[in-house]
């Protein structure tokens, strides 16, 4: 057997440039076209649960209000926190507003402030960090609901759960009907 016959005895190991090449290629392509769709799957996740959230928080309140009198849902900057208070910052497309958190509580004196002697029901922490993520704004600007037993007292805002500036399709609208029950739409009519 002679040099030749025996180089073509042994196998082949490893990978040519070419195929290298090729597997490069074919990785990037098929990355270029599932990052877009990664970042739009991404952006509705986030989107359907802050607006899912603030839905279910609505909605409970409603509820319990019918069995424990008054309770309140506002903004908190704070709201994880061992003491936390409702917000007085206004809402604005520069900051997350309602997004950045809320508390829900019973208020046994009735004044619209969370204080001593009132019932911590439920805490959501912030939802979206920062205004490049989205936001959760109030029209009219509010910074408290407030349930009783026949329902939410005063004006019921739409809140715009809004994608941040080239998601703007994915912005949904969490209502309140005249009923004080909660739903997610996409348009301010809410129908």
């Amino acid at each position: 057997m002679n040099v030749s016959q025996n180089s073509r005895l042994r196998t082949q190991q490893g990978l040519t440039l070419v195929e290298l090449l090729v597997v490069v290629t074919i990785f990037v392509a098929m990355t270029s076209i599932a990052l877009p769709n990664l970042q739009g799957f991404l952006m509705t996740n986030r989107i359907t649960t802050t607006a899912t959230a603030l839905q279910a928080n609505f909605n409970l309140a409603r509820a319990i209000s019918l069995d424990k009198g008054r309770i309140v849902i506002c903004k908190s900057d704070n709201a994880e926190a061992p003491a936390p208070v409702c917000s007085t910052a206004p809402n604005t497309s520069s900051n997350t507003g309602w997004a950045a958190g809320w508390i829900m509580f019973q208020d046994i004196n009735r004044n619209g402030v969370f204080d001593a002697g009132d019932v911590l029901v439920q805490i959501q922490g912030s939802l979206l960090t920062a205004a490049t993520q989205g936001s959760l704004i109030p029209t009219p600007d509010t910074q408290a609901l407030q349930w009783e037993a026949g329902g939410i007292i005063g004006a019921a805002p739409t809140f715009q759960v809004a994608a941040p500036s080239g998601y703007t399709s994915y912005t949904r609208y969490v209502c309140l009907t005249s009923g004080a029950r909660a739903m997610i739409s996409k348009s301010t009519l809410c129908n």
